[in-house]
């Protein structure tokens, strides 16, 4: 029987389970912790670097109009 490895295997046994983001026209996002992120994908991959699990808090840059600036 053929043991056949994936280059998806190898990639997560190297980078670990934190998938880096294509290149992508960027959307900018602001998150709960008041920083801009160029997509949906660079926040997720934040979150799971760091072990965090920011949200999205709104469209756009930071800070979100109408919103008081949260500290955290």
């Amino acid at each position: 029987m053929n043991d056949v490895i994936t280059f998806w295997q190898v990639t997560e046994e190297i980078l670990g389970p934190c998938k880096p983001c294509p290149v992508v026209k960027p959307i900018f996002l602001c998150g709960s912790d008041n920083r801009t992120y160029s997509s949906l994908c660079r926040l997720d991959y934040h979150n799971c670097i760091h072990h965090t699990s920011i949200k999205v808090d709104c469209k756009g840059f930071c800070p979100c109009k109408g919103k008081p600036i949260r500290k955290i």
